[in-house]
């Protein structure tokens, strides 16, 4: 009889210490859970704080460009001269391309066999900050040409340094929801310059002490 009530109070003691042990695993788990979801929300807003800041910055690393030119056609009609100044006004060194040069009739259509040759890619690669630079294009035209209504253009793509780029990007493939194929895109702007052919070109004379 002694070893039946023994054999009782162990089970109940042992069904006694079991609840307690489930009441002590859901009350770890529910501090578990308020936990992670806390921290998971203190993740989110360190996140957006990152997001912000780098959209701060973002403005700032766009390459700023302040251009100016013009143009005036030989005597003999067979060179366009054109006349340019470059400013880099970014906070950061910019990569400029080699210009692309098209000479277009006067419904814009091109030309494709209107230019001989040029030095139109004279200057290209790496410009310093709050730079300046003076360039004549000098653009040979075929014996051919003659001109009417004839339109120049010229675009000058301009970007962020690759060294930059791998910095940033790698700045954002750790943040969530970043796009960088998008910020990507904003560092990589198009300037055009695009023009009448002047034959007597009135600005001509002082462009370069007044150029506008």
């Amino acid at each position: 009889m002694f070893n039946i009530i023994k054999n009782m109070r162990f089970n109940f003691s042992r069904e006694l210490d079991t609840t307690e042990l489930i009441k002590g695993i859901f009350t770890l788990v529910g501090v578990l859970i308020i936990f992670f979801t806390i921290t998971l929300a203190l993740r989110d807003v360190e996140i957006k704080k990152l997001q912000l800041s780098l959209a701060q910055e973002l403005p700032k690393l766009i390459p700023a460009f302040r251009n100016n030119y013009t143009n005036q056609i030989s005597e003999d009609g067979r060179h366009i001269e054109v006349r340019a100044i470059l400013r880099n006004q970014s906070s950061f060194s910019a990569y400029l391309y080699n210009p692309t040069l098209q000479i277009l009739d006067k419904n814009d259509v091109h030309i494709l066999d209107a230019i001989v040759k040029s030095n139109i890619s004279q200057i290209s690669g790496l410009l310093s900050p709050m730079s300046e630079y003076k360039v004549s294009y000098k653009i040979t035209l075929g014996e051919q040409f003659i001109l009417d209504g004839h339109k120049i253009r010229i675009l000058f793509k301009v970007e962020m340094p690759d060294s930059l780029k791998v910095i940033y990007q790698d700045l954002f493939e750790n943040i969530p929801d970043a796009n960088w194929g998008k910020v990507e895109e904003a560092w990589t702007i198009d300037y055009i310059y695009k023009e009448p052919v002047y034959v007597n070109n009135p600005i001509w004379k002082n462009w370069w002490t007044n150029p506008r």
